[in-house]
């Protein structure tokens, strides 16, 4: 009797066992290709495909995979954004100088202006990381009065090492705006992965959230709101900012060009 139970029993776990690996498999070829299943030359689809997205999401800690947008929104305490293509359209306008070098000219959005003084409000930390060295970047991050400038960054990790390090806050409570693949393994990482709307396939597919505008377009502005909202904050600081009385408004402000 009991070599009958135990047999059962030994069917019963592998065909639990089965399950759940067809099932692991299964999402694993929905997940790899961009919500849509894996699929072979005939076009049926492939039971345990695996791509460099499924990899990805292996790789990425349980953290990550398992908490809403809006959930990782409510930890944030850093904001880090990249430029081009997110403060920026991603346009680099190049005009000749009289030495015979060019000179760099970039368009930045007025909306985001304002909601890096609504996220200071809100007390976030606010920065950028770009792998260009531009003058007009420099120009505009003194004129938004940021905390953390980094220009020169082909390995962005090394930057945001630095950020937590003075900051002592963990990677989890750092959102990170992007665009294309050189934003990536901060991405992967940080605590709220963001994408513009204007974002290569490959970062959208990382994000927690994507943003309704481009970048150069109030993107950077999208997810302070996000953010703020997020956390119920967002009314709040709005209010702070329009009280003509309130001096930490006044000191969270952005410069009033002429730069």
């Amino acid at each position: 009797m009991e070599a009958t139970i135990g047999g059962i029993a030994e069917v019963m776990f592998g065909f639990q066992e089965s399950m759940r690996v067809r099932r692991v498999r299964g999402i694993a070829g929905i997940r790899g290709t961009g919500g849509r299943p894996a699929m072979d030359g005939s076009g049926s689809r492939v039971i345990g495909a695996e791509t460099a997205c499924d990899e990805v999401n292996r790789l990425r800690p349980r953290y990550h995979r398992r908490m809403t947008a809006e959930a990782r929104a409510k930890k944030i305490k850093v904001l880090i954004f990249d430029v081009d293509g997110v403060l920026t359209d991603g346009q680099i306008f190049v005009i000749p100088g009289p030495d015979g070098k060019g000179i760099e000219s970039k368009g930045f959005a007025a909306h985001d202006g304002l909601g890096i003084t609504l996220g200071r409000l809100g007390g976030l930390r606010i920065g950028i990381i770009t792998k260009r060295n531009s003058q007009t970047v420099a120009i505009r991050a003194r004129d938004l009065k940021l905390e953390f400038v980094y220009q020169g960054q082909a390995h962005k990790m090394n930057a945001i090492r630095e950020i937590l390090q003075q900051t002592k806050y963990a990677i989890e409570e750092l959102a990170y705006v992007g665009d294309d693949i050189i934003d990536l393994p901060v991405m992967r990482q940080c605590g709220l992965a963001i994408a513009t709307a204007n974002a290569r396939k490959q970062v959208k597919d990382v994000a927690h959230y994507v943003t309704p505008n481009h970048g150069g377009q109030g993107a950077g502005r999208d997810a302070i709101d996000f953010i703020l909202n997020a956390q119920g904050s967002l009314e709040r600081v709005i209010e702070q900012y329009l009280d003509e009385d309130n001096t930490a408004a006044e000191i969270a402000d952005v410069g009033v060009g002429n730069m």
